[in-house]
């Protein structure tokens, strides 16, 4: 058991968790926290599926954003809300996952077809070269 009373002040880590799984015509994922994920369908703008608000976005300053900090973690509380989701998939789509505070404006108006890792990675550094973020891209076909 990760968290008992007696046992609470030794842990000073927690865990962000993604699992997904495609099924047929069907991609389900269950998290706690980051990554956002969003859909890449050709010809279609970057979709988001499930985005989290972490918490540098309410306690950072005006004008400068914090790095990322987890809202939502499993090892921190007795309980932890899990989101789950299931969406329809059709043949080659590809789902992506950023781990970042927010995702900007530009990089969802990037049309999926063009979206790849080179030019994802591009338009979210060209927002803030400082901000850290990790992003990878999974393709669905079975």
């Amino acid at each position: 058991i990760l968290y008992q009373e007696e046992n609470r002040q030794e842990y000073q880590t927690g865990l962000e968790i993604f699992v997904g799984t495609v099924v047929g015509n069907e991609f389900s994922f269950i998290q706690i926290g980051q990554p956002q994920v969003f859909l890449l369908r050709e010809s279609y703008p970057i979709a988001p599926l499930a985005t989290n608000v972490d918490l540098s976005v309410s306690l950072s300053p005006p004008g400068k954003m914090l790095s990322p900090i987890p809202a939502s973690m499993m090892g921190l509380e007795p309980e932890v809300n899990l989101s789950v989701h299931t969406y329809g998939i059709q043949p080659g789509d590809r789902i992506a996952l950023l781990s970042r505070s927010f995702a900007t404006s530009r990089f969802l108006s990037m049309d999926s077809s063009d979206a790849n890792l080179d030019s994802m990675t591009d338009e979210l550094v060209k927002q803030d070269q400082h901000m850290p973020f990790w992003l990878g891209v999974v393709d669905t076909t079975t």
